[in-house]
């Protein structure tokens, strides 16, 4: 059977347009296409491409000591901001005090038990401290957002820090299939639906002012209020709550929003663009 092996005329319904920018930039002029690649957001790409960690020693540090934002039960390789992890694709313990060998993917969020491997909800790798792994590999994919850094009142008596909507934002207008009228977005018009705003991944947290100032742990999005000592995003990821018990009245939050938001490129929509001049 013969392959089409041109993506920009293959027959399927949807191929120009899911890769008609792939094709263009491939063939672009070369004496714009680093202005294209710069507009791309080369920098951003290569660093959020697959990671491969080697050789790493977790147990280097106590658990709890070298990340302030994970549970103390674990030990972290802690992750530059823009380079958090999305999900683990595999991780091989070649030494520990135990759980060494192909290690188990925990769920996202999770606390490790032995043997596992895990994304905290800060995106951070994390093992369980009693392991105490000596020596691994780690394969990762990076979460692809912009990094931003508020300080923020915080509602006294309730603990709710609302992240401002230019971050939170709201649901998007479609998907990469739904063109945009001209009249709807005249910043995309006659382009696909970009990534809409919103927050990824809270990062850290610390109360400024309040009875208990300092450094919060981390924990996965949910409703509530968590325990003393602890923040999290709400499941919406439109508010940082911290214990009502703790006072706060201030904080400063960092954490990763959709791609394009804070300096960096929604590439899908830089691709798909149907009036792009490479």
């Amino acid at each position: 059977m013969a392959i089409n092996s041109n993506p920009a005329t293959s027959p399927a319904s949807n191929s120009t347009q899911s890769a008609a920018g792939g094709a263009r930039l491939q063939q672009a002029n070369p004496n714009t296409i680093a202005d294209q690649l710069r507009a791309l957001g080369l920098g951003f790409l290569v660093r959020q491409l697959r990671t491969a960690l080697r050789r790493q020693n977790p147990n280097a540090v106590a658990a709890g000591v070298l990340s302030p934002w994970d549970v103390a039960t674990v030990q972290a390789i802690l992750l530059p901001d823009d380079a958090k992890a999305q999900s683990i694709s595999r991780a091989y313990a070649r030494a520990g005090a135990a759980g060494t060998g192909e290690m188990t993917v925990a769920a996202v969020n999770a606390t490790p038990t032995t043997g596992q491997v895990a994304v905290s909800p800060a995106g951070n790798i994390v093992f369980l401290g009693s392991d105490a792994i000596t020596d691994v590999d780690v394969d990762y994919e990076v979460v692809i957002g912009d990094i931003v850094e508020l300080t923020v009142p915080v509602v006294s008596g309730t603990g709710v820090l609302t992240i401002p909507t230019a971050y939170a934002g709201t649901a998007g207008m479609g998907t990469p299939g739904t063109p945009i009228p001209a009249a709807a977005n005249s910043a995309y018009a006659n382009t696909q639906v970009p990534n809409a705003k919103g927050v990824l991944v809270l990062m850290e947290a610390q109360a400024l002012t309040g009875t208990s100032p300092g450094q919060k742990i981390v924990l996965a999005p949910a409703a509530g209020a968590p325990t003393a000592g602890n923040a999290r995003l709400n499941v919406a990821k439109t508010t940082v709550q911290f214990a009502v018990a703790d006072a706060v009245t201030s904080a400063r939050i960092k954490f990763l929003v959709c791609a394009g938001q804070a300096g960096g490129t929604d590439r899908n929509a830089f691709l798909e663009q149907t009036d792009q001049n490479f």
